[in-house]
């Protein structure tokens, strides 16, 4: 088995060594190198063999993670695509940090992960392994999950299905693993071919979708905010789930569509979940609903797809080749309820199609 190679870049003395042996931990992993700040980890990459992912803090001295970053997508233009260095950052949660991930997952890294801060050092330690576990299976592309034969699964083919056109008055998207990057690129493409609300799940962690949602929104023709209880659902509006909160929809005594949230149980390992979104808009808007399920692992989202389906909403998943992680919308996919399959790039045409009326 070869081995994956990560060099780590952490200010902290403490912080690398309880990185080192959470990546030692795996038994995938080899740790190149263990540097402290950006100057020193652009002195390795020219220096020796390159790793194939770089865990990359955050705030150090001197060069931070986010000039570290351009310094190595600079590398990255210089190789050809297989040989291309990932990043995964590291950040605190704060509200800067968080900021500097956003930004950082815009100009290029792969992905993050918030260190772990509880007062318990082996559940903080258990976290960090199993988060990096995470993000290093998928973009190694050793993340198919059990129980699926991906290359052997055969479909209708939906790519070039004609697109039927319909009154539509809400979208909905669930996505997770790959999602920050995706919908910075894409979403202002969609409000820029609709005024209709758009509610999203994205999975992310509660200190990051405020600032999340205050970015995009930078971006977009629709006011972009993260959803808080009771708002009225308005045209030109998105509507991002706040992390560890499940947001649904509802009517209110004056039959207004409304945000609702709870801190119920997780749903399909997730919180929020795209399948409690997806149950409660079936139910207020019917027929005249879209439905997107894009990148991410797991299956959120897919169980709720036959409530879609006999509600008369429309469903579109994004197809493997531009997803990240070709793991929710796989499996929306295989409950034979998807209308459409649907490349990153084109799923603003293919709403755009729809809602032409």
């Amino acid at each position: 088995m070869e081995l994956i190679k990560v060099l780590v870049v952490d200010d902290s003395l403490i912080y690398r060594k309880f990185i080192e042996n959470a990546l030692t931990a795996l038994n995938n992993v080899q740790v190149v190198g263990s540097l402290w700040n950006g100057i020193k980890a652009i002195e390795f990459l020219n220096n020796n063999s390159l790793p194939d992912i770089i865990t990359l803090d955050v705030e150090m001295p001197e060069m931070n993670g986010l000039e570290t970053l351009k310094k190595i997508t600079e590398i990255n233009y210089r190789l050809p695509k297989e040989k291309k260095i990932h990043v995964i950052m590291l950040s605190s949660l704060t509200k800067e940090g968080a900021e500097t991930t956003i930004k950082a997952l815009e100009y290029g890294a792969d992905d993050f992960i918030p260190k772990p801060q509880t007062a318990d050092a082996e559940k903080n330690f258990e976290t960090l392994k199993n988060l990096l576990k995470e993000k290093i299976s998928v973009i190694s592309g050793v993340n198919t999950p059990k129980g699926i034969n991906f290359t052997n699964t055969v479909y209708p083919d939906l790519k070039n299905k004609i697109v039927q056109k319909k009154r539509i008055d809400a979208i909905v998207i669930g996505i997770s693993t790959g999602g920050p990057k995706a919908l910075l690129d894409y979403l202002p493409g969609i409000c820029k071919i609709t005024d209709l609300p758009i509610l999203i799940v994205q999975h992310m962690p509660k200190d990051f979708t405020k600032t999340f949602a205050e970015n995009l929104d930078r971006k977009c023709d629709h006011k972009v905010v993260e959803a808080d209880d009771f708002m009225i659902i308005s045209r030109k509006h998105v509507y991002i789930a706040p992390g560890g909160i499940h947001m649904s929809v509802k009517h209110n005594e004056k039959k207004q569509a409304i945000i609702m949230l709870n801190d119920n149980p997780p749903e399909n390992n997730c919180k929020p979940s795209a399948d409690i979104l997806f149950r409660s808009a079936a139910d207020i808007y019917s027929q005249k609903l879209i439905a997107i399920v894009m990148t991410g692992m797991g299956d959120d989202g897919s169980k709720s797809l036959s409530a879609l389906k006999r509600a008369g909403a429309i469903i579109i998943a994004q197809d493997k080749e531009t997803s990240t992680v070709y793991g929710m919308p796989e499996r929306a996919v295989q409950t034979g309820c998807v209308d459409y399959v649907v490349a990153l790039d084109k799923i603003h045409l293919t709403i755009s199609q729809i809602i032409s009326i």
